[in-house]
């Protein structure tokens, strides 16, 4: 299976263009799935300097992606004759990302005028990623998931 798994806000606190605080759970998760032969792509938006220190920064912790900002090897490898010339967007089976649920879900609730439940809203997005990650690595299948 293919995973693209964001940098900020998943790994790390989203403390953009900083490092944030390391999410020790999702890092050891991220890198079972690693371990147990999916192709894990980092994607995230950081570039030039801030991409080096953030590959550095997966790699301190034993995070070695297939890719970043890119696709994964047997995607190359697949569409390589037909497609000579990559697109800049990345595919994968599965995208693990901050911005989804968590922000559509804390966005609502900021413009309903639930802003003293901000921390609990973050920590209920952070669990969803966590919970994905965990259901990813039970599963066990490094197939051509959805293809």
């Amino acid at each position: 299976m293919i995973i693209a798994v964001d940098f900020d806000g998943v790994l790390c606190e989203s403390r953009f263009p900083e490092i944030g605080a390391p999410d020790y759970e999702v890092v050891s998760l991220v890198r079972q799935l690693i371990d147990t032969g999916h192709e894990v792509i980092l994607w995230t938006s950081r570039t030039g300097d801030r991409l080096t220190e953030a590959v550095e920064w997966c790699e301190d912790r034993g995070l070695h992606f297939c890719a970043v900002n890119g696709n994964a090897p047997s995607n190359r490898e697949r569409f390589e004759a037909e497609y000579p010339h990559p697109s800049p967007k990345v595919y994968a089976d599965v995208y693990v990302e901050d911005h989804d649920l968590l922000y559509r879900r804390a966005d609502r609730l900021h413009r309903e005028g639930v802003r003293e439940h901000h921390a609990q809203i973050l920590e209920s997005g952070r669990q969803a990623v966590v919970t994905e990650l965990k259901i990813l690595l039970m599963s066990g299948d490094r197939s051509d998931y959805g293809r």
